[in-house]
């Protein structure tokens, strides 16, 4: 075993992770395989030249390990956002006060007079609707760029000969070496 990976893996060296028992049971499959030549032949990845890297080899890989992507999250729904925008506590206090305003209203002699808590209602759903839409696209340009991520290119050894080449994100495989 080289040096390097023995110090690593020595006590002062490690440091108490948050998820204990996961980090342990990923050091210990590590250990059973026999550290990186173990893991390098249970991939069928060449340490130096990386994965053969021709259209069967990549599919074969995709197909028993999977793609390989970030996952996007999802975006809340519009009526979410919108219902999120009346737990305020202005709005909660202009519809307070618009229905105050409305009951006094039928008290009141005059045949016109709930049109102003009306016109508070309808101010207060405007701004609530106006306030979503720009809330829901704030959502929808984050997501778009959370998934300009799986674009971006990085440098593998791919081929016989090992040669360095520039892939997206999203077409690595197990056993790249990157």
């Amino acid at each position: 075993m080289p040096e390097d990976l023995v110090l690593m893996f020595k006590g002062q060296y490690l440091k108490d992770p948050d998820n204990t028992g996961e980090t342990k049971i990923a050091l210990d499959i590590l250990k059973d395989c026999g550290y990186n030549n173990g893991l390098v032949q249970l991939l069928v990845t060449n340490k130096e030249s990386g994965i053969i890297g021709d259209k069967k080899d990549l599919e074969r890989r995709r197909k028993h390990f999977g793609v390989n992507s970030i996952a996007i999250p999802t975006i809340t729904p519009f009526h979410e956002i919108l219902a999120k925008t009346f737990e305020d506590d202005m709005v909660a206090w202009l519809i307070a006060a618009a229905t105050l305003y409305l009951g006094f209203s039928v008290l009141a002699r005059s045949s016109t007079a709930y049109m102003e808590s009306l016109t508070i209602y309808m101010g207060v759903f405007f701004a609530s609707i106006v306030t979503a839409v720009c809330d829901w696209i704030k959502e929808k340009q984050f997501l778009k760029i959370k998934d300009e991520i799986n674009n971006e290119f990085v440098l593998v050894y791919r081929g016989a000969t090992g040669n360095v080449q520039s892939v997206p994100l999203r077409d690595l495989v197990v056993g790249d070496l990157i």
